[in-house]
């Protein structure tokens, strides 16, 4: 998880987990109190309880992980929208159309491991790039372009580094 994120998140993580203690420590005095027996009206009160605040428990950390994942969802967006305008910046200046995006032209480690070559052939197979010239990889220009903007950023927080 994105730093910021878990930052952001942890005094409700922190507050679900102290609860989650709490109805553990329920639990354990209701299995334990001589006072209050299996089968008893006080018993019974006391697992109903028990039983209402693990299904408030489930429904805090259903919540709580639906928020994170549409935070988690939304900072890899912005990820995604700054690499498009960094590509779109770059292509303007360079007046290309189009920018692909070509997997390493080398065959991956574990399929020369395996010496397999089913494995081989499928991956030969799988790429739509079979070679890609040093001179097209703009992964430089784009990462030192991102880096500019996020530099920026961390002088001027007030300013969107994406």
């Amino acid at each position: 998880m994105e730093e910021r994120i878990k930052t952001a998140f942890a005094p409700e993580q922190e507050r679900i987990e102290t609860e989650m203690r709490r109805v553990e420590d329920m639990e354990r005095s209701l299995q334990t109190d001589p006072l209050k027996p299996p089968g008893s009206t006080q018993w019974r009160k006391r697992m109903m309880e028990l039983e209402a605040a693990k299904v408030e428990i489930q429904s805090m950390q259903e919540d709580f992980g639906k928020r994170v994942r549409t935070e988690e969802a939304n900072f890899w967006i912005n990820v995604y929208n700054a690499f498009q305008r960094s590509c779109q910046i770059l292509a303007d200046y360079y007046q290309y159309d189009i920018i692909i995006a070509a997997p390493d032209a080398t065959l991956s480690e574990d399929a020369v491991k395996a010496q397999d070559p089913m494995a081989i052939q499928q991956e030969i197979l799988m790429r739509r790039i079979q070679y890609v010239h040093d001179r097209a990889n703009l992964t430089q220009a784009i990462t030192e372009l991102l880096n500019q903007r996020y530099t920026r950023y961390q002088q001027d927080p007030q300013k969107n580094p994406l």
